[in-house]
């Protein structure tokens, strides 16, 4: 059974820097009934609740999350979505290859953007070259020092899946939106509707 409460507070709870004991100290309750509600096993009461999302600095609703789990992977590719649609951050295609495995697999795509120091790779592998079909996408995070090296793929489950392919998506979007066909096709329109030189 889906723990979307835990799961969601584990999240703000890390993301505000806080341990199990440092948070059960300022709201007053156990470390054990923090991990507790965590790992599902505790329902706290709407008290409580108030308590920790005050403590945490967000909303009940993005406490409770519905049936929306907020994770670190997700909440990464939707802030990398966000930016994107909002050409804050710009990616470019390229063959650049990650690593061995990725040729050994077969035949990649990637997008590649940079911000500070971080370089983002969007790998994805088509099906077949026949319909286009997507089957694997890979988002690959590393620092110019090679230092630190982390992957999100569509292997690590299904949430993850429609996430990555909706950046995937909206990367090629903003890229078929910004085509330079559409001002060679403006210029040729506008020769053909100018009468002038006839």
């Amino acid at each position: 059974m889906s723990n979307v409460l835990g799961e969601n507070l584990a999240f703000f709870r890390r993301k505000k820097k806080y341990t199990q004991k440092e948070l059960a100290e300022k709201i007053g309750v156990t470390p054990s009934f923090i991990s507790h509600i965590e790992n599902g096993i505790s329902s706290p009461s709407d008290e409580t609740l108030i308590k920790i999302s005050k403590e945490l600095s967000i909303s009940l609703d993005s406490l409770r999350g519905g049936n929306d789990v907020v994770n670190e992977n997700i909440q990464l590719i939707k802030l990398l979505s966000d930016l994107t649609l909002e050409q804050k951050i710009k990616w470019e295609f390229t063959q650049e290859v990650i690593n061995s495995e990725v040729m050994e697999i077969g035949p990649y795509n990637t997008y590649r953007t940079k911000y500070g120091n971080m370089i983002f790779f969007l790998s994805y592998r088509f099906n077949d070259y026949v319909s286009n079909a997507v089957d694997f996408i890979s988002l690959n995070i590393l620092d110019d020092s090679k230092k630190y090296d982390e992957s999100i793929s569509t292997l690590d489950g299904i949430k993850e899946n429609e996430y990555l392919l909706k950046l995937l998506d909206d990367i090629q979007g903003i890229e078929r939106d910004k085509s330079p066909k559409f001002d060679i096709i403006n210029t040729l329109e506008k020769l053909k509707n100018d009468t002038s030189k006839e």
